[in-house]
């Protein structure tokens, strides 16, 4: 993910958004747990608290220091009274929030995917239809929703578009892989091979999570089930060496490093604003500087 923000290679950059995010919920859903679905309220309530509650506390927070922010140029704009109104309004509705937290859609989508997961689950539940087979058609079911959206002939909630719909056909997927333990199975010992699609397909496959519409729903689908899985492949290797220590401390502070590395850019751009004598009001760029012809004075 920082990777990709970061303004890296646009080979590497297109790989990497292929598959980065579904595979967030591709792993929520192998970590599922049944309890969540067991009693539809609890589960619902324990959802909403883990991803609703940060999303807002942290979004607010950052309201709170925009125009700061834009004073030190981090912003081209202060905002108004009415347009801090208006996003406030937007982060205690989920449909939207601070530039400098634009990651934090996933938490949207997750709020959403998760809720839409345990409801399916539970309602399977109840009537002793939870089996792999219904599972598997309530993931096609997420990824007609996804479809058809861009045949709607009228809007609906911007957190309700095709993308929460797709992770949360990424997130039932995790679980039916959890249920049918595929991930121990013998075809699964050359699950990194499947890093491959993604790398090969990118040429001629360009695609964000975010963006995919449409038929692109199908094809991304099967390319970030892939992509997910290679990167769980490559995981299982990297569990066995030393720096794998390092990388689970990382992964711990998961949600950290999604609120302040955007923040980070700010200041190593601010660096090299300085070291090549350019306009502070350079800093602005979103989300790292790009028009920034070197200027040595």
């Amino acid at each position: 993910m920082v990777v990709g923000h970061a303004g890296c290679p646009k080979y590497l950059c297109d790989v990497v958004y292929l598959f980065h995010m579904p595979c967030f919920f591709f792993i929520s859903g192998l970590l599922f747990n049944e309890k969540y679905f067991a009693n539809l309220s609890f589960g619902i309530t324990k959802k909403l608290k883990r991803y609703y509650v940060p999303f807002v506390k942290w979004e607010l927070l950052f309201l709170l220091f925009h125009n700061a922010f834009a004073t030190l140029h981090i912003y081209d704009s202060k905002f108004t009274l009415s347009q801090f109104v208006e996003c406030f309004v937007r982060i205690v509705t989920m449909t939207g929030g601070e530039r400098l937290l634009g990651g934090f859609w996933f938490l949207i989508s997750m709020t959403w995917a998760s809720v839409i997961a345990v409801f399916l689950c539970h309602l399977l539940n109840k009537y002793s239809k939870l089996t792999n087979f219904s599972i598997s058609g309530g993931v096609i079911f997420l990824l007609m929703i996804a479809f058809m959206h861009a045949f709607l002939p009228f809007k609906i909630l911007s957190q309700f578009g095709p993308q929460t719909f797709l992770a949360a056909a990424f997130f039932m997927t995790g679980y039916l892989c959890k249920r049918t333990n595929i991930m121990q199975s013998g075809i699964m010992r050359w699950k990194i091979v499947f890093i491959l699609l993604p790398l090969v397909t990118v040429p001629f496959f360009v695609l964000k999570m975010t963006d995919a519409k449409g038929y692109e729903v199908f094809i991304y689908y099967i390319i970030a089930i892939c992509g997910s899985l290679g990167v769980i492949g490559i995981s299982t290797f990297v569990s066995k060496t030393k720096v794998s220590k390092f990388l689970i401390y990382i992964g711990n502070k998961t949600l950290y490093i999604l609120i302040f590395h955007f923040l980070a850019f700010k200041v190593v751009g601010y660096l090299y604003i300085i070291a090549n004598n350019l306009p502070i009001t350079e800093l602005s760029q979103f989300p790292v500087l790009v028009n920034t012809p070197r200027i040595y004075g």
